[in-house]
């Protein structure tokens, strides 16, 4: 019989190759994904620094205000006080209580119906100089006529402390046909404060 033969591999080989092969492709990998690491990183980097910088506004403090800028000049202190002193004078001339009695006196002066009590109400608001004299409701020639309505349309006050009083005003007058409204009439009178009264120092006149 032929006697057979049998050839030995050698096993440490074998592992030496199935080992290098291994360690190629894993290399491979690795290489791979550090190329694809380094690649994001970089275009990180690129798209973090192409962010354009603002700069902040710089903001200049205001300057100080001084004594000067602060101190109104003496003219306007005294402009003020003219102005005050101005206001004082309306407050003054706009007097409710001289306004209605000017606007009830006229009433009744104008009002000559003979009635005793309109010529009582005259006599005691007048001044006592006024009072002595004879006034129109007293005659028996004048015409009846009733004052419709009264009204102050302008106030100013006197040095002398007298109001003087523009009030206008329409009577309604008595004719043979019946009665007329006559046309609206503007007089003028003075009236002064007395305590708590009201004295009328001038009758009522036309307007020039």
């Amino acid at each position: 019989m032929e006697s057979e033969e049998f050839e030995q591999i050698p096993w440490a080989n074998l592992v030496a190759r199935q080992t290098d092969g291994i360690d190629k492709r894993i290399y491979v990998a690795v290489g791979i994904v550090g190329v694809l690491v380094i690649a994001v990183l970089g275009m990180r980097l690129l798209s973090g620094s192409s962010q354009p910088v603002v700069p902040q506004a710089v903001t200049a403090d205001p300057p100080p205000v001084t004594m000067a800028e602060s101190t109104p000049p003496s003219s306007m202190v005294i402009a003020e006080a003219d102005l005050r002193a101005e206001e004082s004078v309306k407050i003054q001339a706009v007097d409710p209580l001289l306004e209605v009695t000017a606007e009830w006196f006229v009433t009744d002066w104008f009002t000559r119906d003979g009635s005793d009590e309109t010529i009582r109400s005259i006599k005691a608001v007048v001044s006592p100089n006024l009072a002595l004299a004879a006034i129109p409701h007293e005659s028996e020639d004048e015409p009846v006529t009733f004052v419709e309505w009264a009204r102050t349309i302008e106030t100013e006050v006197m040095p002398n402390g007298e109001t003087v009083v523009t009030v206008a005003y329409r009577a309604i007058r008595e004719t043979v046909e019946g009665f007329v409204r006559d046309p609206v009439v503007t007089v003028v009178l003075s009236v002064v404060r007395t305590g708590n009264g009201v004295t009328v120092n001038a009758l009522p006149t036309t307007e020039d």
